[in-house]
């Protein structure tokens, strides 16, 4: 029963509390996310009217959010993958010109229904690019985005791999991911692993506040406006309950890390401010797993499974819908996510659209390229929109851990559908690739949290408790205010009893001087300390619990052989001892215990 136990199980009882009262301070609002990806083969389209197509999903209300993940941006030869990677010329400026070709398909599309959108983020590596638009109504509740990359490619390069963007989406941490996996049919595993890469590696500053660091961290800048006014710089009381009140200024404190400085971190480059945290910079990083909600988009290359031969997929393309799904039970990607080799977890809508790869680019109406002078692939669904979203749970940390709290799972009704799949289909007519462009639409549940209120229950929390701590404080009183042994001999052992009474006076009580047990009391754990038993002293039992308003018998034996052997080394004819006794909850008590050995067994040790 260490005291390091004792303030656990108080956080326990206080996370338990703030679970109860969990409704009180969180709604969940919905926001409705577009995401679209294609690889447009190292072209930009200018076909407003055809990106119109592609963005406008005919749904009532229309998205809050529009997430647009392109791959190939530039042509993927050696030459220009090597001069992008050391220069970042060219991919930087087809960036731009595709953030200005959907800012302006968007705002037509905005614009009809009464709605203004803004790009509130925007990276890119190589030829992948991930942009992100949103509405006015919703940019005030985005905070905390930061951008990364990872690079998959031979060597470290970014012809493959993915680009990375986090955003805290009202008080839900969201990550996108536009990526490029490994090409090739046969290299599945290859893709499986770039995948595993992407989605493990600490890519992003850990936008919760860690409790660990409040000395520094409530003087800090990066404190949200829910931080203690004006108690800043007052001396913070020490103590669970102390530690716990501090921490009520950093429940809700979050990390905006927006600026446009960029810095290398574990082999991905994070955009943003640095969080100011201390500790091991592993440790303040999130991969992007660590998020409540994932949209993952991209061309992942998953192909056909081999074997199955080419006219076979055409065969099956051109028998309908029930060719089709035979299809589909042959992609790669489908069998690796049954088989959890990769993207496990993740949830996909069913495919009711043909390949989305390999056309005939500039060609329309589009058909596959099966011209037999050309490379003879296989059409395939490459391109794709999956999400995640843990079952039934969200991401939080633990409001009530003094030292290096670690991210916990909030079980919440409210949470189990936390997304619904709106719309998943390809659009047909954009032509300048061979691939054609997927787009899926979420509802997204994401809670919002009302930081007042949730200050306010933490603080009733906490009170509530330290109120209960005071009203039923566990004393443990023995029967003897000392103990002795007298006349003690060579091998005549002597025991005695000693009563431990447990009981648990209410505040009233104590100020009266009555003692009188409370209603409902707990037990009284309690452990005496092994350093205080001398030699010469047995007791039993050495811990246990007294029940509430009774009593439990503690045996205390004189070892006399011991006891007279320490006659004759120290020379003395009294021994004693001071046992101390640990009470969990409560007061600790110390019992004097003295030996006085009989004279003769003295002159005999001399």
């Amino acid at each position: 029963f260490s005291a390091t136990r004792v303030r656990h199980a108080r956080r326990q009882h206080l996370r338990e509390a703030f679970e109860e009262r969990r409704g009180d301070f969180v709604s969940m609002q919905t926001v409705r996310i577009f995401c679209g990806t294609w690889n447009v083969n190292g072209k930009v389209e200018e076909d407003y009217y055809g990106l119109g197509n592609w963005i406008n999903c005919g749904l009532d209300p229309v998205p809050d959010m529009l997430v647009i993940g392109l791959q190939e941006m530039v042509d993927l030869s050696a030459v220009n993958v090597m001069m992008e990677s050391a220069t970042d010329g060219k991919a930087k400026g087809n960036m731009d010109k595709w953030s200005n070709v959907m800012r302006i398909a968007i705002a037509r599309q905005g614009g009809a229904c009464g709605k203004r959108y803004e790009l509130v983020a925007a990276k890119h590596m190589v030829g992948i690019c991930l942009l992100v638009f949103a509405s006015d109504e919703l940019i005030p509740h985005i905070s905390g985005i930061q951008k990364s990359i990872v690079p998959t490619g031979a060597g470290g390069l970014g012809n493959k791999g993915g680009v990375c963007i986090r955003a805290d989406i009202y008080d839900t941490q969201v990550a996108f991911v536009s990526s490029h996996l490994y090409a090739h049919r046969s290299k599945v595993a290859e893709r499986n692993g770039d995948f595993q890469n992407i989605a493990t590696k600490k890519i992003f500053r850990n936008m919760v506040l860690r409790p660990g660091n409040l000395s520094n961290s409530l003087s800090s800048p990066i404190l949200s406006k829910e931080g203690l006014p004006g108690e800043k710089d007052k001396a913070q009381p020490r103590g669970v309950f102390g530690n716990l009140l501090a921490f009520q200024g950093a429940v809700s404190a979050s990390v905006d890390s927006t600026g446009d400085r960029e810095e290398k971190a574990e082999g991905g480059s994070v955009d943003g401010a640095s969080s100011g945290l201390n500790g091991n910079l592993e440790e303040d990083m999130q991969c992007v797993l660590d998020h409540d909600l994932v949209f993952w988009m991209g061309d992942l290359n998953y192909r056909i499974v081999e074997g199955v031969e080419l006219d076979e997929v055409y065969q099956l393309i051109n028998s309908g819908d029930d060719g089709l799904e035979k299809l589909i039970e042959l992609d790669q990607l489908n069998q690796e996510r049954s088989a959890g080799r990769s993207f496990r977890g993740f949830h996909e809508g069913r495919l009711r659209f043909g390949p989305t790869y390999k056309y005939i680019p500039g060609e329309k109406p589009q058909r596959y390229d099966n011209r037999p002078e050309k490379k003879m692939r296989c059409p395939s669904w490459c391109d794709r929109v999956l999400w995640r979203q843990p079952p039934g749970t969200m991401v939080s940390y633990d409001q009530f851990a003094s030292v290096d709290p670690r991210p916990v799972r909030e079980t919440n009704e409210a949470f189990r559908e936390s997304v619904q799949l709106l719309q998943y289909r390809a659009v047909m007519g954009l032509a300048i690739s061979d691939h054609v462009p997927v787009n899926a639409v979420f509802d997204a549940k994401v809670r919002k949290i009302d930081q007042q209120r949730r200050l306010e229950v933490c603080r009733e929390i906490i009170s509530e408790r330290a109120r209960s701590e005071c009203r039923t404080i566990p004393l443990l009183r023995p029967s003897e205010r000392a103990m002795w042994f007298s006349d003690v001999r060579y091998e005549q052992d002597q025991q005695r009893s000693l009563m431990l009474h447990a009981e648990i006076p209410s505040l009233a009580a104590i100020v009266g001087g009555r003692d009188q047990a409370a209603d409902g009391a707990p037990d009284v754990p309690f452990r005496i300390s092994s350093n205080s038993v001398p030699a010469w002293l047995r007791l039993s039992p050495m811990e246990g619990v007294v029940p509430a308003g009774g009593s439990l018998t503690i045996t205390v034996e004189c070892l006399s052989s011991v006891a007279v052997g320490n006659v004759s080394r120290l020379g003395a004819d009294i021994l004693s001892a001071m046992l101390v006794i640990f009470v969990d909850g409560g007061e600790d008590r110390v019992l004097p215990v003295t030996a006085f050995l009989a004279k003769q067994e003295v002159y005999a040790a001399l």
